[in-house]
């Protein structure tokens, strides 16, 4: 069956990639977002082009031409953001996030919380009789442990990897800590940023399973 359905997915993204893939631009039919990054997050991309691909994304997160959006703006409906943020953590560009994640205007996380709204709205723009409770594939929610905090627990490994770049991954945040349950235990994790340069002090469980 796994290679029955590994043959099958081989197919179809060579299918997309000659139906969709613009060789002479590095994008898949524009420069939407969700048309990025629905192809790198799902393995369509060829090896050769990811680079390619992943540097449009980056410019259309930045976004500065875009009268609309501006600088930094997400642009995903409900599905894609899931993908963008697990992608761009997955990745380690909890830079991109960070810009994403620190706007208020139009449309942003920030725009929601600005507004008071504790819960996921059914569009961006927050338009009244909305439904409040569209809870799905938010991603954004652990970003904070594994992007800001720096946990990241990988399943099949019995180590918890804890990574930050300061500077690079925080932003203008100086300081943080997150703890998180795994397989093995408790991690924890705390940082700060101050006269003494960058401090980093993590709690990782003993190598066995609790």
């Amino acid at each position: 069956d796994a290679a029955a359905y590994a043959a099958a997915a081989k197919r179809l993204a060579a299918a997309i990639n000659t139906a969709l893939y613009n060789e002479s631009s590095g994008v898949y039919v524009d420069m939407r977002q969700t048309h990025l990054i629905m192809p790198l997050a799902t393995g369509v991309v060829p090896q050769a082009a990811e680079a390619r691909v992943t540097q449009n994304l980056e410019t259309a997160i930045h976004g500065c031409g875009d009268p609309v959006l501006g600088c930094g703006h997400v642009d995903t409906g409900l599905t894609a953001t899931y993908f963008l943020i697990k992608h761009l953590t997955e990745t380690g560009r909890n830079d991109l996030i960070f810009t994403m994640a620190n706007q208020t205007t139009f449309p942003s996380y920030g725009f929601f919380l600005e507004r008071g709204l504790t819960t996921w709205p059914e569009d961006w723009h927050v338009s009244t009789g909305d439904s409040l409770m569209h809870g799905c594939f938010n991603s954004i929610g652990l970003w904070p442990l594994e992007g800001i905090a720096g946990i990241k627990v990988d399943a099949s490994n019995l180590e918890c990897p804890l990574t930050i770049r300061a500077g690079v991954d925080t932003g203008d945040v100086t300081w943080a800590r997150g703890s998180r349950k795994t397989l093995q235990g408790q991690a924890q994790s705390s940082w700060a940023v101050g006269a003494h340069g960058f401090r980093h002090e993590v709690t990782v469980p003993a190598n066995e399973v609790a």
